[in-house]
């Protein structure tokens, strides 16, 4: 019976069982490889009922030539920020029905260039923001990994469409929340309560009673999208270690409206939180990009992923 395993972005389909598989999935030479940009598109209707049209641009990065595949899916964010992929026009703000690929299958012979055209047909009364997902996948290439075990790997890549109407949108949300766990865990709550996504950059600080400064940090995930509607849990990393007492902490969030948010509350640290080992470059592909089913990582706002849709992520699309 073939063993299915999903590990990070690729699709591998096991066709021998083995007691050491996850080291024969370590490394997988010649398997199939190509970029895709851009990786997120934000178009803006000129006028009401225009059809609009763009392009994504892939290349075969290795040595084989690839069968690549396009469709379109929604796609939505849950409350604890994790991705959800599903079928088009199944999401209330989905604009996959309105989207046309053409080529959507086709040969991509190693390190050439194809681009592919989409064209959007938008309805003349489009009053918020709507977007999809347009998937790029390989079909499976044979490969061989270590202890001769014979596997299929199928690489797939998801870029973000959003579609805004002529009519500017302003961002809007707020703060929703600020709570501390007895496990000592702060988290921070923001809502978009506005028509268009945001990105969120965020600060936090703790006081003493004494008024003095503990430690200060920075809001993760960083630069984390939120679609209208949704909303985004947010947890400090600290720039030093807090030990147990009372303390004042305040965040601020840049969501990119008018006016920054902020809130505070006085809680207290029931246990020691320590400094962690590294602090992330804020620079740092954006954390909520499409995901990989089993992996934290991905690239800029959108990721290769398994075959299988996530349970919900994200770096980060």
């Amino acid at each position: 019976m073939p063993l299915s395993f999903s590990p990070l972005s690729l699709l591998c389909v096991v066709q021998r069982a083995a007691l050491p598989l996850l080291l024969a999935l370590l490394a997988l030479p010649g398997q199939a490889d190509f970029t895709v940009g851009p990786m997120e598109v934000q178009l803006k209707v000129p006028r009401p009922g225009a059809r609009i049209t763009s392009e994504f641009e892939l290349y075969n990065t290795g040595t084989k030539e690839l069968h690549i595949s396009a469709y379109v899916s929604d796609w939505t964010k849950t409350k604890t920020g994790e991705v959800e992929i599903g079928d088009p026009g199944t999401q209330p703000n989905s604009c996959a029905t309105w989207i046309t690929l053409n080529p959507v299958e086709f040969n991509l012979a190693p390190k050439q260039t194809v681009k592919v055209r989409f064209t959007i047909a938008t309805p003349a009364d489009l009053a918020d923001e709507r977007h999809a997902l347009v998937f790029f996948q390989s079909r499976p290439v044979p490969v061989k990994g270590n202890y001769n075990m014979q596997l299929a790997i199928s690489t797939r890549f998801g870029c973000k469409v959003f579609v805004v109407p002529a009519k500017p949108l302003a961002p809007q949300g707020k703060l929703a929340g600020m709570t501390m766990s007895p496990a000592s865990k702060l988290q921070v709550t923001f809502e978009n309560t506005g028509a268009v996504n945001v990105r969120l950059n965020g600060t936090v600080e703790a006081r003493g009673a004494d008024g003095q400064l503990a430690a200060k940090g920075i809001l993760l995930p960083v630069q984390t999208q939120v679609l209208p509607g949704g909303v985004q849990p947010l947890s400090p990393q600290w720039d030093r270690p807090l030990t147990p007492g009372v303390y004042q902490l305040r965040a601020v969030i840049d969501y990119g409206g008018k006016q920054l948010l902020g809130g505070e509350i006085k809680a207290t640290v029931a246990l020691p939180i320590a400094k962690p080992a590294e602090t992330p470059d804020k620079s740092q592909t954006p954390s909520d990009s499409v995901p990989p089913t089993n992996a934290a990582a991905a690239v800029t706002a959108a990721a290769r992923e398994t075959e299988n849709p996530p349970q919900e992520t994200t770096n980060g699309l």
